[in-house]
């Protein structure tokens, strides 16, 4: 789904309950923005959009980052990094 191609469509509340099954079916081709007295509240979008979204939050997250710079940087890592104890580290003055 291209959502720069698509129409956002705004139901109320109400409309949204009185028509349900047509929501479901719209929400498929193109977001649905449900309003309450005038604010858009909540959006309704098909499964494999939601999906897309998903994988795409999931893609550009930190931890996702991270994991795939680490597994990059496997090889220029020491095969067993020691890291000293806080006792015998100097301090650092200022």
């Amino acid at each position: 789904m291209n959502m720069t191609s698509l129409i956002i469509a705004n139901q109320t509340v109400a409309d949204a309950k009185a028509n349900f099954s047509q929501l479901i079916r719209l929400s498929q081709e193109t977001p649905q923005i449900i309003s309450n007295r005038g604010k858009a509240v909540s959006v309704m979008v098909g499964i494999s959009e939601y999906r897309r979204l998903v994988a795409a939050a999931n893609k550009n997250s930190f931890k996702s980052r991270l994991t795939n710079f680490l597994a990059k940087s496997k090889e220029n890592l020491p095969e067993k990094l020691i890291i000293p104890s806080r006792k015998s580290r100097k301090p650092i003055s200022f």
